[in-house]
C-alpha cells in the first residue's frame, strides 16, 4: 500500500511544537561590552575590606557556559575565599564566626550593602567539641546602571574557619535588578551581641547561580 503523505495540519503541529520548544531555550548570547563595564563597576565597589583578613578579591569575566553545563552564560563576579581561623578551635561553636559576621554585616551596610537575607544556622549538637554556627548574608547596591547582588558566607569549610563572598552583575541580557529582593526590615540574628541558640532566617536568600537554560 503506497505510504500517505503527512497532511498539512500535521506538519503545522509539528512546526509549532518544535518552535515552542526552542522559544523555551533563549540564547544569552555572547558577553559584550557591557558585562566588561559591570566587572569593572563591581571591582570598584569591593563589598569589605578582603586585604584586613589578608585576601583579595579576584575579578572573573562573564563568560558564554559550555554546551555541556546547563546554564546559558556566567555573569561577572569578584570573589574572595579567606581564613580566619585562630590559634586553637574554640569550644564556643559561635565564638569564630559570629563575630566576624557581624563585623562583615557592618561593614557591607557602612560601604552601601543592604541586606536583602540574613541567615545564622545554629550547629545540630553544640556541645560537641568542633561544632560550629554558620552565617550566611546577602545584600544588594545600586551600581551604575545595574543592582548587584553579593553573598557572604562565614563558617565555611570543615573547621568552620572560613570566608567566601561573591558580588555578581546581572548579564547584559537580564533585566538591571533580576534578583527579585527587599530589603530586611524585620530584626535579623545578627542585630543581637549574643549569638542564637537557634537557627533564624530573616529575608529570602536570592539565587546567585549562573544563568539556567529555561529548556
Amino acid at each position: 500500500m503506497p505510504r500517505r503523505a503527512p497532511s498539512t495540519v500535521v506538519l503545522l503541529l509539528v512546526a509549532g511544537a518544535i518552535a515552542f520548544g526552542l522559544s523555551g531555550c533563549t540564547d544569552a548570547g555572547a558577553p559584550n561590552d557591557v558585562d566588561a563595564s559591570r566587572l569593572a563597576a563591581l571591582e570598584s565597589e569591593e563589598p569589605f575590606d578582603a586585604a584586613a583578613y589578608e585576601g583579595r578579591w579576584m575579578s572573573r569575566p562573564a563568560r558564554p557556559a559550555p554546551a555541556s553545563v546547563n546554564a546559558l552564560a556566567s555573569r561577572a563576579q569578584i570573589d574572595t575565599d579567606l581564613s580566619i581561623s585562630g590559634d586553637a578551635e574554640p569550644a564556643d561553636p559561635w565564638a569564630l564566626t559570629f563575630p566576624i559576621a557581624r563585623d562583615l554585616a557592618g561593614e557591607l551596610e557602612a560601604n552601601g550593602w543592604q541586606a536583602v537575607a540574613v541567615s545564622c544556622v545554629a550547629p545540630a549538637d553544640p556541645e560537641t567539641f568542633g561544632s560550629f554556627g554558620t552565617v550566611e548574608i546577602a545584600a544588594t547596591k545600586p551600581i551604575e546602571d545595574f543592582v548587584a547582588l553579593t553573598v557572604v558566607r562565614v563558617g565555611t569549610g570543615s573547621h568552620g574557619d572560613g570566608v567566601t563572598a561573591e558580588s555578581v552583575a546581572p548579564f547584559h541580557t537580564e533585566s538591571a535588578d533580576p534578583w527579585g529582593t527587599a530589603p530586611v526590615t524585620e530584626p535579623t540574628c545578627l542585630d543581637s551581641t549574643a549569638p542564637p541558640t537557634a537557627t533564624t532566617t530573616a529575608g529570602t536568600m536570592p539565587e546567585i547561580d549562573d544563568l539556567r537554560r529555561g529548556g
